[in-house]
């Protein structure tokens, strides 16, 4: 597995894994800020590369012997107004806040790991840029 920052040929891929992901709620009756009609789109992606904040994960696929992507998620330094509206445990200035939003996993991945190991590269990632949460 190998998480690297996501290259405008990936950005297909992170949408159709967006919409994979609206899809399965959908069907599923989980309800989400999430609807593919409205985010995440391919604007969402297209605005992430040019920040240069979206990551992706790829891993071989054992069938095709190919590296594919199988999840993609947006990591920077961005709070949504709305977080100034909670308590939080810990005081961290905005530069110590590292964010991860739009986070996928392929629904047809599931329970591979795949989500955990995002998780432990995003918190690396915050260790690295001294970021307290």
């Amino acid at each position: 597995m190998l998480i690297r920052k996501a290259e405008s040929a990936d950005a297909e891929r992170c949408l159709e894994i967006y919409n994979g992901v609206c899809d399965w709620e959908s069907q599923n009756t989980i309800l989400t800020d999430w609807n593919k009609n409205y985010y995440p789109t391919m604007e969402t992606v297209s605005s992430a590369l040019s920040r240069d904040d979206l990551y992706v994960l790829e891993d071989e696929n054992k069938a095709t012997e190919k590296k594919e992507v199988v999840a993609c998620g947006i990591i920077n330094q961005n709070q949504p107004d709305f977080y100034r509206e909670y308590t939080w445990s810990v005081a961290a200035a905005p530069e110590e806040v590292l964010v991860l939003h739009t986070f996928a996993v392929d629904v047809n991945c599931k329970g591979r790991g795949y989500g955990q190991f995002f998780m432990n590269f995003y918190e690396e990632l915050a260790c690295q840029k001294n970021c307290k949460v």
